[in-house]
């Protein structure tokens, strides 16, 4: 609230006046604008070192005031030439066009600074500035498993799934035990039709992580959309519900596969809860109608399919994919 924001600056105020390091710890510690004026402070007292410059740079950046944020940290590469950190940040926080030339020299630099940045880069961004970090980093560290998999699930942001494939098949052979990239290539496997080897990933996902919830379901969903396996699907399904109860893409799995089974009141209760938890969710407003239809609701099984295409309209090509429309 403002008041509550009005009396954090005050009292930061007293607490710089008390003991003047107080302004540092304040600009490293607080959020929003008491610390900005923690920064603020630190500067005026004679501390704004490039360590102050990048942690204001960073609070401006958490208001989305980029111009700002970009300043600060100039300001703290022209103070140390050699603070990874601000490279890293500036490089993050531009996205003009006529930027892009320094944005990739900038994490160049960082990542020759700090290697371990191109790390972070790789797991925490996206787009060309992930790829970049994370061609960087595995140049770097070119037997981390974990990078390969982080480009792989980038590559996949990206629909290029050639490139995500050899990512995360070097993934699992560097981590044989690698839940996660088992379960981002059986995914793949998945939306090619592999069937075969989507199940034989998000088993290898499942046996390397027993709690992987995610692998669970997408076991479930493959199961659901080939009408193949039904009874080990919903137990799939069931498992995935277990240990991460109402997630939203859950039920409407579980949904999908009570409608195949013909326990339509129980499809229906599956849909019901998953729109609960996101009433957007097309694919289960979907399934929900045609369940309604088959138990006699044609008015209601109407609206809800009518709904669902009015906010995917391609979501009854893939149920009649599914064989099911």
């Amino acid at each position: 609230r403002k008041e509550d924001r009005e009396h954090g600056i005050a009292d930061l105020a007293k607490a710089i006046a008390l003991e003047p390091a107080n302004a540092k710890k304040g600009c490293s510690e607080m959020i929003d604008d008491i610390a900005i004026t923690g920064c603020n402070a630190a500067i005026d007292k004679g501390q704004g070192d490039a360590e102050v410059y990048n942690m204001r740079g960073l609070k401006y950046l958490a208001k989305d005031d980029k111009d700002r944020a970009i300043a600060d940290f100039s300001k703290a590469i022209e103070l140390n030439g050699k603070y990874a950190p601000a490279f890293y940040n500036r490089a993050r926080s531009s996205s003009r066009p006529e930027d892009q030339e320094r944005v990739k020299a900038d994490m160049q630099k960082a990542v020759e600074l700090d290697p371990e940045l191109g790390k972070q880069g790789c797991s925490d961004l996206s787009g060309a500035l992930a790829l970049q970090a994370c061609d960087l980093a595995i140049a770097k560290f070119p037997k981390d498993a974990t990078l390969y998999n982080d480009r792989g699930a980038e590559y996949m942001d990206q629909n290029d799934m050639e490139r995500a494939l050899a990512d995360l098949s070097k993934a699992i052979e560097l981590d044989r035990k690698y839940a996660r990239a088992y379960k981002n290539r059986a995914d793949i496997y998945r939306d090619r039709g592999d069937y075969e080897d989507a199940v034989a990933d998000y088993s290898n996902a499942i046996q390397n992580d027993a709690k992987y919830a995610g692998a669970y379901n997408g076991r479930c969903w493959l199961r659901a959309i080939s009408n193949r396996e039904l009874p080990q699907a919903l137990g799939d399904c069931d498992e995935a519900l277990r240990l991460r109860p109402n997630a939203a893409n859950y039920l409407d799995s579980r949904g999908l596969v009570f409608l195949r089974l013909g326990r339509i009141k129980e499809a229906i209760a599956d849909y019901d809860a998953a729109l609960k938890e996101y009433d957007k969710l097309a694919g289960s407003l979907y399934g929900r109608g045609l369940a309604k239809r088959k138990i006699g609701d044609v008015a209601g099984g109407d609206a809800d399919i009518a709904r669902a295409k009015q906010i995917r309209p391609e979501v009854a090509d893939e149920f009649k994919k599914y064989g099911l429309d």
